[in-house]
């Protein structure tokens, strides 16, 4: 029974394979896109500009998090959002048949808004269900595993980008999507017991949230500080696929 009373909790197993699997895709996805982006246009701020509107859906991030907390159908908002990314790639497929330049860059940066959204919902989704299925005695050894799983499949992913490339694009995009798919399946075993709350409007806890926010002088700063370090690291990401790609035209590997 002690065994027992200290194992994670079914859902939040498959919550956290949900968890690696995603972010593998996301991550692979992310430089991919970059990389391609080079390949076709030659234009290093066009290749940032993918990046950048991939993480732009996150200053929505506040504001789908209250909506989602309210939600009384998480599981459904999540296998959704799932669901979505995968339907999405199609229209990068649509470009590379196509081999238009303009129609490609148009189709990876809509992706890449879904993606960079849907990323925004589904993390929504695994912070109530986090709470929801960690009793506080297994909080922190949940919270550790799935940090270590998210760290594993960020890094794993951005390796096996330049894996992928090397085989083409096409295959790329492809074995990406084969994974958005996969990380929907766990999501469709998982049982949630609690529904939205809804106390009060989204509205006016959104007013609420960012009233408090500004107030507090180290929330703020903190929120600055790290946007900030954001920016530098996500300037250097592109300046040294850059470098590889347009300025020693190395292959991707």
């Amino acid at each position: 029974m002690k065994q027992e009373a200290h194992r994670l909790p079914t859902s939040y197993s498959l919550l956290l394979i949900n968890s690696g699997l995603s972010r593998f895709g996301v991550s692979t996805f992310n430089l991919v896109i970059i990389w391609v982006i080079l390949q076709a246009t030659h234009n290093a701020f066009l290749g940032g500009l993918g990046d950048g509107v991939l993480s732009l859906p996150l200053f929505l991030s506040y504001a789908v998090g209250v909506i989602v907390d309210r939600s009384n159908k998480k599981k459904a908002l999540a296998a959704l959002s799932g669901i979505a990314r995968s339907l999405s790639l199609g229209a990068v497929f649509i470009g590379i048949m196509l081999r238009s330049t303009l129609l490609l860059l148009i189709s990876l940066y809509s992706t890449a808004f879904i993606i960079g959204f849907t990323s925004d919902v589904m993390n929504a989704v695994r912070a109530v269900w986090t709470k929801e299925f960690l009793a506080p005695e297994l909080y922190k050894r949940g919270s550790s595993a799935a940090s270590s799983v998210y760290s594993i499949a960020e890094g794993a992913g951005y390796v096996s980008s330049g894996l992928l490339l090397a085989l083409g694009v096409t295959e790329s995009f492809i074995f990406i999507l084969v994974f958005f798919t996969l990380a929907v399946v766990p999501i469709l075993f998982i049982h949630p017991t609690k529904t939205g709350s809804n106390s009060g409007s989204a509205m006016s806890s959104i007013r609420e949230g960012l009233g408090f926010i500004l107030k507090n002088k180290p929330i703020w700063q903190a929120m600055v500080i790290s946007s900030l370090g954001n920016l530098v690291f996500g300037m250097a990401g592109i300046i040294y696929i850059s470098i590889i790609q347009l300025g020693y035209k190395l292959p991707a590997l």
